[in-house]
This record gives C-alpha cells, sequence and structure tokens, in this order.
C-alpha cells in the first residue's frame, strides 16, 4: 500500500441570508481546497496551523490552492452549509482527476473542516440509522435535505475523508475566507470571482 503523501485540507460553509423565512431566502456557500505534497514539507504537524504562514509564502491559486462556489434562491441555511460540503468534495476530485483505483486513492490524506453541526454530526453519525430507517429520523419523521445528504453521502464514501468541526468566526483565516465566498455568492446571487478572493486574501 502506498503512503498517503498528499495531503488535502477542506474548508465549506453555506450563507442564507434570512434563513427561516417563508419559502426560504437567498443562499450562497463556498469551498476552498489546500494542497500539500507531505514529502516537501518538513513540519508536518503544523500544516493545519500555519494559516498565515501558507497565505503569506506558499499561496499559489490553482496549483495547491483551489476554490469554488454557487448560490440559490428559496433556500436554508443547513441546505447551503450541504451545498458547500458536496462543493469541496467535487472540487477535490476536479482539480485532482480523482477516481476508485485503490493505489490512486491511497495517495492521499483528506481532511474536511465545516463550522456546521449539523453537516458534521450528519455525516458522522446521524446518516447511519437514517439509512437503517429508509431515510427517517427516530421520530420517523422524514430526513430534511434527504437528496443533499444523499449526495453527500455517496462523495463522502467514494472519498473516505475525515471530517471536523471549526468555530465559525474564530480567528481561522481558511474558515473566515470560505464564510466570506459564501456570503457574497448568497448577496449577489453569482459565483466569486478569482480577483474577489485574492483581494480577500491580501487583506491577510
Amino acid at each position: 500500500m502506498l503512503s498517503k503523501s498528499k495531503h488535502i485540507t477542506i474548508y465549506t460553509d453555506g450563507s442564507c441570508l434570512k434563513n427561516g423565512a417563508v419559502g426560504g431566502s437567498d443562499g450562497g456557500y463556498g469551498a476552498i481546497l489546500i494542497y500539500r505534497n507531505l514529502l516537501e514539507v518538513q513540519n508536518i504537524s503544523n500544516l493545519n496551523i500555519q494559516n498565515t504562514s501558507f497565505i503569506k509564502n506558499d499561496f499559489k491559486l490553482n496549483e495547491n490552492f483551489f476554490f469554488t462556489s454557487g448560490h440559490s434562491s428559496n433556500t436554508t441555511n443547513n441546505q447551503m452549509e450541504l451545498s458547500g460540503a458536496i462543493a469541496g468534495l467535487e472540487l477535490f476530485i476536479q482539480s485532482f482527476n480523482f477516481d476508485t483505483q485503490d493505489a490512486y486513492k491511497n495517495e492521499f490524506l483528506i481532511e474536511v473542516h465545516v463550522d456546521s453541526q449539523y453537516v458534521k454530526n450528519g455525516i458522522n453519525d446521524w446518516i447511519h440509522n437514517w439509512k437503517k430507517n429508509n431515510w427517517r429520523t427516530a421520530a420517523r419523521t422524514p430526513v430534511k435535505n434527504q437528496g443533499l445528504w444523499i449526495e453527500l453521502d455517496k462523495l463522502n464514501f467514494l472519498i473516505k475523508p475525515s471530517w471536523h468541526w471549526v468555530k465559525g468566526h474564530s480567528e481561522n483565516i481558511f474558515n473566515d475566507l470560505t464564510d466570506h465566498i459564501a456570503s457574497n455568492s448568497a448577496i449577489n446571487q453569482a459565483s466569486v470571482s478569482e480577483s474577489e478572493v485574492i483581494s480577500r486574501i491580501e487583506c491577510y
């Protein structure tokens, strides 16, 4: 078996301008991906800590840093959080031509960071009983956002990342940047441009 020499860190977020509004509201989502080759990194233990160092010294758009965004109307915050997680995993597949060949898959160590307990707990824990119960909750009510959960579950099975919760708005640069992408996508109802992302990064 090959060692996992390629480290992928993904941050995802979702935003809804008026969450809870009748009929939903405008929303957006974003995801960023940071790639590090562990064979070229001496201090592996600091990979997830050195946010500022990476942004200032190592950032190369479309080489070791990738991003994506999207938007929707008549949506909810949870739907956008799920859409962001799906988009983050799809971004990985597209950026690295990921397939199901074990020899290739084993090269990657993949972490997904979300500030939504709904997403983290859902994909790590709740989803197992939901599927056993034919997509019903413990209260026997239909699972909300079932279509999005099914899509995320398929990607999760294929890629097998580890999932991590990060506190939102807690001075984590990557979480802040993803929040910015999601919020701007919601406000403008348009995908965020490269120039917008670069402009935001220059503020750090």
